[in-house]
């Protein structure tokens, strides 16, 4: 009688199948890493968008620009418009300032093309004139030398199917 050493086709086939299981984990716990850095640096990005928008407005403040002039005489909404990602509402604006310090105030139902949909996250970039993708301040004024700033973004992460917001409200006092 022969003495045969080796394994058996089923061995094989409940090993195979183990590997898989295995592999197939370990891939499925990579992407959701992978999700969630992009979503956490997603939000940072965000974050240091919003707080730039913060900047430039107590900047307008500061040396009493015309923007902030502007801003000021518009003050005149009562919510901080939660549209997502919708239309902002109509007072929505964005702000940036030139590598000469001028400050640009568009406000987007004034300046077409503005605004759009965001095709990574939330932002604003400044080329010819400033785009925002997602992200907008709404004015409101709370008392007579007091103003609100709400700043608003959203956007869908990677694999969300609800969108992603982030926002602030920004006190102002007339200095």
């Amino acid at each position: 009688m022969l003495n045969r050493r080796g394994d058996t086709m089923v061995e094989v086939i409940v090993a195979f199948a183990v590997f898989t299981l295995v592999a197939v984990g370990a891939i499925t716990i990579m992407n959701r890493g992978i999700a969630m850095t992009e979503r956490s640096l997603e939000i940072t990005l965000v974050r240091e968008q919003i707080d730039a928008q913060a900047e430039i407005l107590r900047y307008a403040r500061d040396i009493q620009s015309t923007a902030w002039t502007t801003i000021r005489a518009s003050s005149a909404v009562s919510s901080g418009g939660d549209s997502c990602p919708g239309t902002p509402p109509a007072e929505a604006f964005i702000a940036s300032v030139s590598t000469t310090g001028d400050i640009s105030y568009t406000r987007f139902s004034s300046v077409a093309g503005a605004y759009h949909q965001p095709q990574t996250y939330s932002q604003f970039t400044v080329a010819d004139s400033p785009q925002a993708y997602c992200m907008w301040v709404v004015p409101d004024r709370v008392f007579a030398d007091v103003y609100d700033m709400y700043i608003r973004a959203c956007w869908y992460a990677p694999g969300e199917s609800t969108p992603t917001t982030l926002g602030t409200i920004v006190r102002l006092y007339e200095t």
